[in-house]
């Protein structure tokens, strides 16, 4: 079996012979990732600076530039693009399972978060909870439920090959790092009420 070693738009228009459409496939191919990389760049950059301002990220990152530019967010943006690169060059064959078991330790994380914002929303309401027009019916069984199954699927990634160390080692170390950053430090600058 020949071995694909590009991409199969480029590829099927050079079988069919039609001249320069390689070409400016393979253009069209590296704009829309260079568009794709900057977009990413700014809205990571946005984010670090919202959060920092909001005061769930440290205060430093959301500095200014005297043009209004959030250099710090920036820089730690750029870093994190550049790392993608450095792996990308020397693990070229790892490097995107490593990148997505990365990204699905996050969309759990976060789901996770999400569900346990919901529980502690829902207790902090007390009886306040019927005034609510839309209820999650049998609470908290779905929620705790929902929690469950992220932690199964999440470890049943250990048997999927490429994601056997990346999702269960990045989903404990954020874990790690989000808990200890909100025992030490969020819980002291910040105390926000339910309402």
């Amino acid at each position: 079996m020949e071995e694909l070693n590009g991409s199969p738009f480029v590829r099927a228009f050079a079988m069919v012979g039609i001249p320069y459409a390689a070409g400016i496939m393979n253009f069209v191919v590296i704009s829309a990732a260079l568009s794709s990389a900057n977009t990413n760049l700014y809205l990571s950059t946005r984010m670090l600076f919202s959060l920092s301002r909001g005061a769930y990220a440290p205060a430093w990152i959301g500095g200014l530039t005297s043009g209004g530019v959030p250099l710090r967010a920036l820089a730690i943006s750029t870093g994190g693009m550049f790392a993608a690169i450095i792996l990308a060059f020397y693990n070229p064959k790892g490097a995107f399972l490593l990148l997505y078991g990365t990204a699905v330790a996050g969309m759990f994380f976060v789901w996770l978060v999400i569900l346990a914002s919901h529980l502690q929303f829902r207790k902090a309401l007390g009886a306040k909870v019927k005034a609510l027009p839309l209820r999650v019916p049998w609470h908290p069984y779905p929620t705790v439920c929902a929690m469950v199954l992220i932690v199964a699927i999440a470890i049943s990634t250990v048997w999927v090959d490429g994601l056997k160390y990346t999702v269960p080692t990045y989903a404990a170390l954020l874990l790690l790092v989000t808990g200890v950053y909100v025992f030490f430090f969020a819980r002291r600058s910040r105390s926000i009420s339910p309402s």
